[in-house]
């Protein structure tokens, strides 16, 4: 994928792509949002304090997030319209958020921050992106501290045997198909007490919000093609947890876990079919199973916890 490609795609939906990613802007679930609960939820057990590079920065909502509970973050982003969203954002905390918090426009393999200077790395939705996974594990290794964390999301292929889609069929035409079901195997273990008592009272206290429709409508909404728009014909590449851990134990890491984001509770062609909110709503009892394994069979983006080794 040509960095020049993604640069100027980037640049030209920076602010639509912030709304539907973080905002849930026509009925998109709002992915980069829960990548911020996360990712802040994972650093902040790791203590205080902690200076963060975060890399592909985009609008500046997970680095400001960080700078908000104490961390001190730089932020890195090869989109010049996302860099100028960031800072319009960072000039809306207050006072202390803002003095630790900077953003720069920069490519995120130019070397251009501190060598062993970081005690985490966090890259949200990024390495999809590049024309290969060894730069960002390179650089992130560069950045950290021994002992450091990295944090990346990756779009998750495990879940093309789940979405019955374009890729479900590409896997299976290239010959994929029985190692994705060979790996999906693997993430059925027990589950926790914890986790299975937050999905019951989930689902006990389950407030769906549909829009209102009348009655005498057909029992499908109808549907109307969307036009093609950048966001689309820029897909990015997948990654299963073996896979991105293969790689990541090449450039030193190792893998301390895995957690599901963007659950569906049912078929996922039925967003569409049902009424608007609805779909989202019952995948939501979901979320008390993200970090358990089984998240990565039903998630269609997970984000990896790697060491420095």
């Amino acid at each position: 994928m040509k960095k020049e490609i993604v640069q100027q795609i980037f640049n030209k939906e920076a602010t639509n792509w912030v709304a539907h990613s973080y905002e849930g802007k026509d009925g998109t679930y709002p992915t980069a949002l829960h990548r911020v609960r996360i990712a802040s939820e994972l650093l902040s057990a790791l203590g205080s304090r902690l200076k963060i590079a975060d890399l592909g920065a985009g609008g500046g909502e997970l680095a400001i997030e960080l700078a908000t509970q104490g961390h001190y973050v730089t932020g890195v982003d090869q989109s010049k319209a996302m860099i100028d969203i960031a800072n319009a954002a960072r000039a809306q905390a207050d006072t202390q958020t803002q003095s630790r918090v900077r953003f720069q426009c920069s490519e995120l393999e130019k070397g251009n921050l501190p060598e062993n200077a970081f005690d985490a790395v966090t890259s949200m939705g990024v390495i999809g992106y590049l024309d290969a996974d060894r730069s960002l594990f390179r650089e992130a290794h560069r950045l950290l501290k021994p002992g450091g964390t990295f944090l990346l999301s990756c779009r998750n292929r495990l879940f093309n045997l789940n979405s019955l889609t374009h890729r479900t069929l590409r896997e299976f035409s290239i010959g994929n198909g029985p190692s994705l079901f060979e790996e999906v195997q693997t993430c059925y273990r027990p589950l926790s007490k914890t986790s299975i008592d937050q999905f019951t009272d989930s689902l006990e206290s389950l407030d769906i919000k549909v829009m209102a429709y009348e009655k005498s409508q057909a029992s499908c909404p109808i549907l109307e093609e969307s036009p093609t728009t950048d966001r689309d014909i820029l897909e990015a590449r997948q990654h299963t947890p073996e896979g991105i851990t293969k790689t990541a134990q090449d450039y030193g890491f190792e893998a301390e876990g895995f957690i599901g984001v963007h659950p569906h509770l049912i078929d996922p062609h039925l967003k569409h079919l049902l009424p608007a909110g609805l779909f989202d709503s019952l995948s939501s009892c979901l979320l008390a199973f993200e970090r358990q394994p089984i998240s990565l069979v039903w998630s269609s983006v997970f984000i990896a916890e790697f060491k420095k080794v």
